[in-house]
């Protein structure tokens, strides 16, 4: 469990993305699919994205994103395991087959390692265990996409 040391700082860190100045149009804005079949948790999820600087896409289902991704350039996928119709495995697996080189971040609320470790073979950049707070799905967003932190001033 985090302590308030940690709790500041990581506040402190979405201050800074969330603060992230964004120049030129929002169509310019680098792409993130955030592919979620719970409402609430696509536009929360899409939300924080766009707060560190990216455009979210959202989308409601696995074949939903498999469509966009037909015309689609996304740096990187935000993918929840469990959805209804395609499932999240079923659609990393897709991915994977059709564009190997867009990173994709799963998540899901199983904390069964068996999931994380068959989800990093069949190819997840990342795995997040829900819930995730703002501050971890952002940091695992600007890895894959190779974009740097923000530095956190002291204080």
């Amino acid at each position: 469990m985090p302590g308030l040391a940690t709790a500041v700082v990581e506040e402190r860190c979405v201050d800074a993305l969330a603060g992230r100045p964004r120049t030129g149009p929002a169509d310019a804005w680098p792409t993130v699919f955030v592919v979620d079949d719970d409402e609430c948790l696509r536009a929360l999820v899409g939300d924080w994205i766009e707060d560190a600087g990216f455009r979210a896409e959202r989308l409601a289902s696995g074949e939903a994103c498999l469509a966009a991704l037909a015309t689609g350039s996304p740096v990187a996928v935000v993918l929840d395991l469990h959805m209804w119709g395609m499932g999240g495995a079923k659609t990393l697996d897709a991915i994977r087959a059709t564009r190997p080189d867009v990173p994709v971040i799963a998540m899901t609320g199983e904390s069964d390692p068996g999931i994380a470790l068959d989800l990093i073979d069949r190819g997840a950049s990342e795995f997040l265990l829900k819930p995730v707070t703002r501050n971890q799905l952002v940091r695992s967003v600007l890895a894959v996409t190779g974009r740097p932190a923000v530095a956190l001033q002291p204080g």
